[in-house]
């Protein structure tokens, strides 16, 4: 038994659905290079903040050697 319109036969033909299923938001190309484009800005801030380290580090260190220059002299 199929189901028909009122009155109507179904005629023997099947109905047909066309569709199209999408990729998941994660293969999508917007979202890979939103992804690539955070972890870019992260290794970035990763070097950044490794620089700034090490700069303050030299600035302590030279210090340091300028402190202990000045307190040789004095002796």
């Amino acid at each position: 038994m199929k189901a028909a319109g009122e009155g109507r036969d179904s005629g023997g033909e099947p109905a047909i659905l066309e569709f199209t299923v999408t990729a998941p938001h994660y293969r999508r190309g917007w979202f890979l290079g939103m992804l690539g484009a955070a972890a870019g800005f992260a290794a970035y801030w990763i070097h950044c903040s490794r620089h700034k380290r090490a700069l303050a580090l030299e600035r302590m260190r030279m210090q340091i050697a300028t402190d202990l220059h000045d307190e040789r002299a004095r002796d």
